[in-house]
């Protein structure tokens, strides 16, 4: 194929139960208005369009290859394994509001889909498929929840019984136990577990030992709770007797029992079995018996889990034995409960996470198998998006060695602006999020094979403002805009330096360039100033959120984890650079590095002008550019240094012409060809021709008869908004390329002569590989292998396509 992804980055949304794992390894989880699909030996490696608003929670189907997601506007989609991705063979707009909660379960009649929303209303629903095939989806219920809004449900066949049970948590402190009819899968309200002192976040149900070490014995099932109110709560559930069948359904607590019933329910509880040496179990002060024609269960409250400190966000049991219990947290950790040996005692066995992080929690709790190797990796997405994952190192024997592990990141919010560096080497990033990150391939040697991941190696900038544009002046050097009226200038610290030999980045030794070890933070300050030498935290004092915050840069050996992108990978910032009244909306640097350019936002012209600055000093070259009346959204110089263009929300292109024998340039031309604001615009590499794209929907090429005179060769009409635009020279075919991105997300690459008047369409890249929201920058590079072209989002990502042409 003509597109290949090199590489995908994006966050994943901010919701407890948006992302989930299969057994084959992958996992699926919501990222924007896609679900993005995620191996440990790949990356995320391809992003699945259909949701029309962001996707809020997602479950796979238990062994099938098929999963379920929801999102904000109530649309629920089936998804099906397809060659090498998935596709979505159902799509049903469930609810009226956002979807809150799914639970899927495979029965002997088909696979069960639920799904509950922010309408307070949980619809049933029977997928009847075979695994390859479509089949129907079937609505076959709704549940009223008096108002109560699903937060998480759970399922699972009752052992002993062809009927279903359905554990359901709400916008109140109970649990509700529903089970379905055999005949109909229609559910029926059981009873309601109380004892939770705060809403409950996650429920999962899994078939469990009824004795301890009787491991091949599951006639038990155990449902966890988490709960807000940092506990989680264990409940078994046990078939106690078998019941004539021609026995009603019947939901009783223990103060209806008779007396021998109770005994045979709390001899089972407490393992009173006849000989048994299994150690006995507290009871709780209250059991809850469901019976049912074929069988009767019991549920006891089996332990409480006590260890977080703050909200539990999620509970997930392993999927293999022997059973484990994995719990996040919003207190930033995630926990391995498991029972003692031989008692039913449950303690934490292992803790992740950094208690001291500044982030706001984490979710997930997933299990994942490898492909490569036995064992379990555990996974975690955070509230920045990022995710965490932790493998046990293999030979531990008993006592598990767990380490973290490299695993995907991504910007949280519309990612506004791209660069590459002037060698091509790594790509720079801004975003809404309010960070800069800096992505890069990792090239190493792997039996003897050379092997090549991209990934984010660097976040130098960690701001209170929304980013906006950002500009590479040298390898090691950018400049970056926000929401404010600053611009920043920031420097590498000698660690990134080396990580780029290190990493298989470059081979040139930068690090006599670079001049600091790290950076430092201050309490509640937005500067990162220099470290000349190593400077050691105080570790009493790191869990304060008014202590200053160290960031010593280390020398990389791979892919970096969240934990280190989060604290050791900031650069100093070495000038600032006033002079604007308002947010910085774009900046550009000379292709020498010697001057950048900036604008603001502006609704008059005294303030829609250009501000050139001088590297070397930091210096305002006096007279700013002016001749615009709005904000300009643009700012390029051309590939020779001689012309600097623009472009603005007035409707026109400005150029400019550097000065003979001394600093700053000098207005040349104008034209108002758009009937829309103008976005973006971009030199051909030869200085020869430009491009502007506007939002009514064309774009224009304007070839050089003059300095002072550019001329209008082509015009091309679009479908939708063109938003941004990138050349790059095609020496075999003797062409320029000029790709274009559009605002519904799509990518159109054409072929353009040498005489800048004939524009021919070579490709379009769709959605799938491409992007579903609006395209705020394109940037092509050529590499030893071919052309590469970078883009990003309204849609959260960034991407790097390797295109073939």
């Amino acid at each position: 194929m003509p597109i290949t992804p090199a590489y995908i980055a994006i966050g994943c949304n901010r919701f407890s139960n948006i992302s989930s794992s299969s057994s084959h390894g992958l996992i699926a989880f919501g990222a924007g208005h896609t679900v993005a699909l995620w191996h440990d030996t790949r990356g995320v490696y391809q992003t699945f369009v259909g949701h029309t608003a962001e996707v809020s929670c997602l479950k796979f189907v238990p062994r099938m290859d098929a999963f379920v997601s929801g999102d904000e506007v109530g649309a629920v989609k089936v998804w099906m394994r397809c060659g090498e991705g998935y596709e979505a063979v159902h799509s049903v707009q469930a609810h009226t509001a956002s979807v809150s909660a799914l639970g899927v379960v495979k029965t002997e009649r088909g696979v069960l889909i639920l799904s509950g929303g922010s309408d307070a209303v949980v619809h049933v629903y029977q997928w009847t498929t075979d695994g390859r095939e479509a089949g129907e989806l079937t609505p076959l219920q709704s549940l009223d929840t008096s108002g109560k809004l699903p937060l998480d449900m759970a399922l699972h066949p009752l052992p002993g019984s062809h009927a279903t049970l359905l554990a359901l948590a709400t916008t109140e402190r109970k649990i509700h136990i529903y089970t379905s009819s055999p005949s109909s899968s229609a559910f029926e309200h059981r009873l309601v577990l109380e004892g939770h002192e705060d809403w409950i976040r996650s429920l999962d149900l899994t078939a469990f030992p009824s004795q301890q070490g009787q491991e091949e014995d599951e006639d038990d099932l155990m449902l966890a709770s988490a709960s807000q109110d940092s506990y989680i709560r264990l409940w078994r559930i046990t078939r106690l007797v078998d019941t004539p069948s021609a026995a009603e359904p019947t939901t009783q607590t223990t103060d209806e029992l008779d007396t021998d019933m109770l005994d045979d329910f709390e001899r089972r509880m407490t393992g009173d079995t006849g000989g048994s040496t299994r150690p006995g179990t507290q009871l709780s002060t209250k059991a809850h018996l469901i019976t049912l024609p074929s069988a009767t269960y019991g549920i006891n409250l089996e332990a409480l889990l006590i260890g977080h400190e703050g909200w539990v966000t999620n509970a997930h049991w392993s999927p293999s034995l022997p059973r484990r219990l994995l719990s996040t947290s919003a207190d930033n950790s995630m926990i391995i409960w498991a029972p003692e040996p031989h008692s039913a005692v449950w303690t934490a066995h292992h803790r992740f996470g950094d208690i001291s992080s500044r982030g706001l929690g984490l979710f997930g709790a997933l299990w994942v198998p490898r492909t490569q190797a036995r064992g379990m990796d555990v996974v975690a997405n955070a509230w920045n998006g990022g995710f965490q994952r932790w493998r046990a190192k293999e030979g531990a024997g008993e006592e598990e060695d767990w380490q973290p592990r490299w695993a995907p990141t991504g910007h949280t919010g519309g990612v506004k602006d791209l660069a590459w560096d002037p060698a091509g080497e790594y790509l720079v990033s801004v975003s809404t999020d309010q960070t800069t990150r800096i992505h890069a391939p990792w090239s190493r040697v792997v039996d003897d094979t050379q092997v090549t991941t991209w990934g984010e190696i660097n976040r130098p900038q960690i701001h209170g403002y929304d980013m906006t544009c950002v500009a590479p002046i040298s390898r090691l050097r950018f400049v970056s805009g926000a929401d404010e009226k600053v611009v920043r200038v920031f420097d590498a610290p000698r660690g990134f330096a080396r990580s780029m030999v290190r990493l298989g980045i470059t081979s040139d030794d930068l690090e006599s360039e670079a001049t600091s070890v790290g950076a430092s933070v201050p309490p509640l300050g937005l500067s990162n100033r220099a470290l000349s030498k190593p400077v050691e935290a105080d570790p009493a004092q790191s869990k304060g959120f008014n202590e200053e915050h160290i960031s010593i840069s280390d020398t990389l050996d791979s892919l970096p984890t969240e934990g280190i992108l989060s604290s050791s990978t900031l650069w100093p910032e070495i000038e600032k650079l006033y002079g604007h009244g308002y947010e910085l909306m774009a900046v550009a640097a000379s292709p020498s590095g010697d001057m950048i350019a900036t604008s603001c936002k502006a609704t008059t012209a005294e303030h829609a002008v250009i501000r050139l600055y001088d590297t070397t000093t930091w210096q305002q070259i006096l007279s700013p550019l002016a001749g615009h009346t709005l904000t300009i959204t643009r700012i390029v110089f051309s590939p020779d240094g001689r012309f600097i263009l623009s472009c603005s929300r007035d409707r026109t292109w400005r150029l400019f012409r550097k000065k003979q024998g001394e600093l700053g340039y000098e207005p040349i031309a104008a034209e108002k060809p758009h009937a829309r604001v103008i976005w973006d615009c971009t030199f051909s590499p030869d200085s020869s021709y430009f491009v502007t794209a506007a939002r009514d929907k064309q774009f224009k090429l304007w070839k050089r008869a003059s300095d002072e005179k550019w001329e209008l060769t082509a015009t091309v009409k679009g479908a939708e908004a063109a938003t941004a635009v990138s050349i790059i020279r095609d020496e075999d075919q003797q062409r320029d390329l000029l790709a274009v991105g559009y605002e519904d997300g799509t990518i159109l690459v054409h072929a353009v002569d040498a005489t800048a008047t004939k524009v021919e369409l070579l490709l379009t890249i769709p959605q799938s590989y491409a992007h579903v929201q609006q395209i705020n920058r394109l940037a092509w590079r050529r590499t030893k292998d071919g052309l590469q072209l970078a883009s990003c989002s309204e849609d959260k990502s960034v991407k790097v396509l390797d295109i073939r042409l």
